[in-house]
């Protein structure tokens, strides 16, 4: 969840979760759906994927390759 300051804010982030929602690669993951809460907070469903934090696999193999 993000905490937004004003309409300009979510507009801008609703605007980039369509484009987001428009991709479609297998190392993107989906955002399925975006909406505000009243407290002006954006929440975005997305996909769910198993395996673990990815931070959590690149700390620990310091990095990947392309």
């Amino acid at each position: 969840m993000f905490n937004l300051g004003n309409a300009q804010d979510i507009d801008m982030v609703f605007r980039e979760a369509e484009i987001l929602k428009s991709l479609n690669h297998k190392n993107i993951v989906k955002i399925k759906n975006c909406y505000t809460l009243s407290d002006m907070k954006v929440v975005f469903v997305m996909e769910y994927l198993e395996g673990g934090e990815l931070l959590e696999r690149v700390e620990a193999a310091n990095f990947f390759t392309e």
